[in-house]
């Protein structure tokens, strides 16, 4: 840039905010040169983060996201709502036509069919039903008693016998272990996980999200993938217990699942990650890194 460069444009910037007490506002630097050091550089002169051209619609994206996470508004919900209602309005209603009016009956026959039908659902009279009823004979009751118990007695006791030997002969069926999908993703932000789900459509994997720790529990223990992809910053996550947990259910179903770990560029390194997966990988939207990353496991 003309009479400043970037360092020193920071520079100018941080001790405005300081002097006047402004809320900081967050420093990218944008440089052709991609060598090495240049990012550590950039960060102890007081920027917050580095990419190089030329521009990656993707990795613009990832770190937005970074710094604008609070204030992403989701309008997928709102523009649903606006199309519905200008749908309804469009709407043309139909014309109907009108019934034609059948002519009420007179109320004298309304009458007579009132009366008549209230004669012919009259309760018969009290001796008349005293007349109907018959009193039971006692030997029908006792032939009957007797013919129920027989029909329904239980099967004899060797009969049981045999049933639970040949239940037990049966040879129980082998539950078959597959793979539900190739990937199972788990991001730390609804946002982040719809960018990555764009991503693996476009190179054609199969895949389930877990958004909530609770998701990625369950799919581990009823389900088996040959990627998990997931955030160190993941809500709950420990990553030596989680490691250990995905072993545990691979032993289990026989089947063997690759762990790759999303690292955020501003989080510190942990050299002990290395021993718990099997990759890891910046947090960058990165489609080919992807591709190249997923060739190895898949």
């Amino acid at each position: 840039m003309p009479f400043l460069d970037g360092v020193e444009a920071t520079q100018e910037i941080l001790e405005y905010e300081a002097d006047y007490n402004q809320t900081h506002v967050p420093i990218i630097a944008l440089t052709a040169n991609a060598l090495k050091g240049d990012r550590e550089r950039f960060l102890e002169a007081g920027l917050d983060e580095y990419t190089t051209k030329p521009l990656v619609r993707d990795e613009i994206i990832a770190l937005l996201n970074i710094f604008l996470a609070d204030h992403i508004v989701e309008v997928n919900a709102e523009n649903s709502i606006e199309s519905t209602q200008v749908s309804k309005l469009n709407e043309v209603p139909e014309v109907t036509e009108p019934e034609e009016l059948v002519p009420e009956p007179e109320s004298k026959i309304e009458e007579v069919n009132v009366e008549t039908s209230i004669e012919s659902n009259q309760a018969p009279e009290l001796n008349e039903l005293e007349e109907f009823s018959i009193e039971p004979d006692a030997d029908m009751i006792e032939v009957n008693v007797e013919n129920f118990t027989e029909s329904n007695q239980a099967p004899e006791l060797n009969e049981l016998e045999e049933f639970s030997a040949e239940s037990q002969e049966a040879p129980s069926e082998t539950k078959e272990h597959v793979y539900k999908a190739d990937i199972l993703l788990a991001k730390k932000s609804l946002f982040e996980a719809k960018l990555f789900s764009r991503l693996l459509d476009s190179l054609g994997y199969s895949y389930d999200v877990a958004s909530t720790p609770e998701d990625l529990q369950k799919f581990i223990e009823d389900s088996t993938y040959k990627v998990i992809l997931f955030d160190r910053e993941c809500e709950g996550l420990e990553i030596p217990g989680f490691s250990q947990k995905v072993k545990d259910f691979n032993t289990a179903a026989e089947l063997r699942t690759n762990l790759i770990l999303i690292s955020d560029p501003s989080s510190p390194e942990n050299i002990d990650d290395k021993q718990y997966v099997d990759e890891i990988i910046q947090n960058v939207v990165n489609r080919d890194l992807l591709r190249l990353v997923f060739e190895k496991f898949i």
